[in-house]
């Protein structure tokens, strides 16, 4: 594509090369087309490529954009274009000896960083069961994204839990440069301090790119924005593109707020507005332009298209989860047999990865090829495979792949050397490793410490055979969860144990689905997951692509299915009581509506399986806010919930069912037990653990008190 077939918005933008430039590309405006062209045309009005820097957020957005560069540009001189990591590091290869480090630093991953953590950890006499390393890093990180230091964590602590966490921040920092190390949030951080210390080095990469172009601005933190501002404040040739829109990644640390401040940071910018949409129906478009005006905080713009008036929007709502999958892979089927589409023509979107369960079984039940994008297939992911082992043992105690899976899953301090020991013992003499258990007493070669931990292990085993006798198998496996210490070693509610612990839910939903089996359920289930893990490397060349919104962004699909639209799903719980986090949420049930280019079909079920049983569900009320002129009539039903932002009125409720006081204890079905430590009006702060605190809507929260 060249400049005479951009439109004339998009002209505009790749033309107008001086001074600040915020460009508002709505979803599916033709924004890399801008951005490739405005580098181009910059070239060729004089500008040397070494002279440019373009800064994308992802590997590969950068790959493209150089790719499609160098198709068009055949000279061997090319603009510097990476990521903010990247560029940061070229910077801090060169700079990084005014901060202490030498140059030849390595970076350290996240295993690293974790390693790292727990040597600091050892030495503070923090007891990593207590103090998740993985957390650690996560509030760590916080800080960093927002140019805040250890001494400013110390100095600002208000309790001793803060002061300790100050100095673990401070420990690992001193750890990283003892070993010449930076982590991958230091390299912008590192970045921005020798450019602010040093105005020499400043303005050498100012004098080096005095024209910058930056791509989904509307992600950006705080760092990232201190250090795009600092390079481009001699110049001021800054051009900026993004869509407040689209801002979904605040959970990363990303502040919206930037984009939206950009003409106030820059007050002699020109503001581009890209609203012609090349992707999606009329239908579509208008449906997600009516959706998004729901939101408070964000730059108006009105989305429009030459495109067709298209297909209606699909609003289905169906029994169960279990109904909802059939439902989606039927339609499918027909659009594959009926209308001769491919299989790469559909992506299935969905708000967490714990719903991809029922799609799966689905698909595979009507002989569909699917791939799971950004993630493992249900039964592949690690805890569900853990639990399966322990399934596995039950039902067969010789297989001893499963038994070396989890015999040390959670930690029982069974070490390698114990389990060599175990392995040899029983090749040696031809028997299988649970006979060893069994009879420890033969086993001269383990310690005594060995064998008191392999004889926990072998009672755990005994008491969950038992226990197998005397529940339901969906109870069962409840059981197993909790008794070999499991769901303890997900207690830490990092956002990736929140995901595993949705999933073992859904895990244990799959099994009630087997307990009118009785004796045969077990067997029966395991059977079933066999088969079905066999189909697991079906190699097509087309798949109906599954993927969470998130790993959608930025992609497009003939046909799009958007399931598990409720309450408490899409939008998830944890927005449900901070009108921010709903606005982002909204944003980004925009993403998924805007992926469709043809058509648009949206699911819900009236029951959903969560916390542990059966739960009746409410329907979006980001349904709602779809005009239905957009939508095949529907009949979804009324509920009492308020689809406004004030979320003290979310629910109509009786006060006399308030029944909270401070220092009441209660049982949240996400966060587990805390204590309520504060009361304003029927929004709760609850502490859940150290340094866990959360404000909490009692009317809107599904919150028990323990008594």
């Amino acid at each position: 594509m060249s400049i005479s077939q951009l439109n004339p918005r998009q002209k505009e933008a790749v033309l107008h090369t001086e001074g600040p430039l915020l460009v508002l590309a709505g979803a599916g405006a033709g924004k890399t087309h801008v951005l490739i062209q405005r580098i181009l045309y910059l070239i060729e009005t004089g500008v040397a490529p070494y002279n440019i820097l373009a800064i994308t957020f992802t590997n590969k957005a950068a790959q493209e954009i150089k790719k499609r560069v160098e198709e068009l540009w055949k000279e061997r001189s090319f603009p510097m274009l990476g990521t903010f990591h990247s560029v940061a590091f070229r910077i801090l290869r060169q700079e990084i000896g005014v901060l202490g480090y030498e140059s030849d630093f390595l970076i350290y991953d996240q295993q690293d960083q974790v390693s790292a953590m727990k040597q600091v950890m050892k030495k503070l006499n923090m007891d990593p069961k207590e103090w998740n390393p993985k957390s650690m890093i996560s509030y760590i990180s916080s800080y960093k994204n927002k140019l805040l230091t250890a001494t400013h964590c110390k100095n600002t602590a208000e309790n001793s839990h803060q002061m300790r966490l100050a100095d673990l921040f401070v420990e690992y920092q001193k750890f990283l440069k003892k070993n010449n190390a930076v982590d991958f949030d230091d390299l912008i951080g590192l970045c921005v301090q020798a450019l602010e210390e040093n105005p020499e080095i400043l303005e050498k990469y100012q004098n080096r790119w005095p024209y910058i172009l930056v791509d989904e601005y509307q992600d950006i933190n705080h760092a990232q924005y201190r250090l795009i501002r600092l390079l481009a404040d001699k110049s001021q040739n800054l051009c900026v593109i993004g869509d407040g829109d689209q801002s979904i990644y605040a959970f990363r640390g990303a502040v919206m707020e930037n984009i939206l401040a950009f003409e106030k940071e820059y007050p002699q910018a020109k503001r581009i507005q890209l609203e012609q949409n090349y992707r999606s129906t009329k239908n579509i478009l208008s449906a997600a332009n009516a959706l998004i005006r729901n939101n408070l905080q964000r730059i108006d713009k009105n989305m429009w298209t030459e495109n067709d008036q298209g297909d209606l929007i699909s609003i289905e709502e169906q029994r169960d989860n279990d109904e909802e999958g059939r439902y989606v892979a039927r339609y499918i089927r027909n659009l594959i047999d009926e209308k001769g589409l491919s299989y790469s023509d559909c992506a299935i979107l969905y708000r967490t990865n714990a719903q991809t369960r029922a799609m799966e079984e689905a698909c595979l039940q009507y002989q569909i090829p699917y791939k799971v994008i950004g993630g493992l297939k249900f039964y592949n992911r690690k805890e569900v495979k853990d639990i399966l082992a322990y399934l596995r043992i039950i039902a067969q105690d010789k297989d001893e792949i499963s038994l070396l899976r989890i015999i040390n899953v959670p930690p029982r301090k069974i070490g390698k050397t114990s389990l060599q020991r175990l392995q040899n013992f029983a090749n040696q003499r031809n028997i299988h490793m649970m006979d060893v258990l069994k009879h420890l007493e033969m086993a001269e070669e383990f310690s005594p410490s060995a064998k008191a931990s392999f004889q926990r292990f072998l009672d755990l085993y005994r008491d969950l055979l038992e226990d197998k006798k005397n529940y339901s198998f969906s109870e069962f496996v409840q059981q197993v969860l909790e008794k070999t210490g499991y769901l303890s070693m997900l207690k830490e509610n990092t956002v990736e144990n929140i995901s595993r612990k949705e999933n073992l839910e859904e895990l244990v939903r799959v099994c009630s689905r087997y307990d009118a089996l009785g004796e045969d359920a077990l067997f029966s289930f395991l059977e079933e997951v066999a088969l079905i893990q066999d189909t697991d490397d079906m190699d097509e060349q087309e798949n109906v692509l599954f993927m969470t919104v998130h790993a959608a962004k930025g992609l497009e699909f003939p046909y799009v299915f958007i399931v598990g639209a409720e309450e408490g799903l899409f939008p998830h719980s944890r927005s449900l009581e901070n009108p921010q986090e709903l606005e982002e949420e909204r944003r980004l049930f925009y993403v998924a509506m805007t992926r469709a280019k043809h058509k648009l079909v949206i699911t819900c079920a009236r029951s959903r399986y969560m916390y542990g049983q059966s739960q009746s569900t409410i329907p979006s009320r980001f349904l709602a806010e779809i005009p239905v002129e957009f939508c095949v009539e529907t009949h979804l039903p009324q509920t009492s919930v308020s689809y406004d932002n004030d979320y003290d009125d979310d629910v109509q409720y009786d006060p006399e069912d308030f029944i909270f006081d401070e220092g009441q204890k209660v049982l949240h079905p996400q966060f587990g037990e805390g204590v309520v430590i504060h009361i304003e009006g029927t929004v709760l702060t609850i502490s859940f653990g150290p340094g866990n605190i959360k404000k909490i809507a009692a009317t809107f929260a599904q919150l028990q008190r323990v008594l």
